[in-house]
């Protein structure tokens, strides 16, 4: 009789990933040269098993806002005869991804600061 493996045995013995790619070295005060077209985060099909798990605390009202924006995305989704859910977390990766098309935005030394950073140069 042969053992039944578990989803997350099967999951650890799965093919290892392949180490993240270096960060481009930066030159005197020029910005870093990102190419990102090439980028293996823009290669994923949007299944489940394509993404990692990473835990961040939202407040109550992020999380309530986020969740009715993706309801307005959803219904989008289906009027477009689109296949893949529009969720909460979709929107988190979505917000991620322009972080990091953007990296030059991105400064400050306190969550507050970077907010007020990133909406800033994105206004202008």
């Amino acid at each position: 009789m042969s053992k039944r493996l578990s989803l997350s045995n099967a999951m650890k013995t799965g093919t290892p990933k392949p180490p993240p790619a270096a960060a481009p070295a930066r030159q005197g005060s020029s910005e870093p040269v990102i190419h990102l077209e090439s980028s293996p985060r823009r290669t994923r099909s949007g299944t489940y098993l394509d993404y990692e798990e990473k835990t961040a605390r939202l407040t109550g009202d992020q999380l309530d806002q986020l969740k009715a924006l993706a309801k307005v995305c959803e219904q989008d989704r289906k009027n477009a005869g689109q296949h893949r859910r529009i969720t909460d977390t979709t929107l988190i990766r979505v917000a991620v991804e322009l972080l990091l098309d953007k990296p030059h935005l991105v400064r400050g030394g306190t969550e507050d600061e970077i907010l007020r950073n990133v909406r800033t140069r994105l206004e202008s």
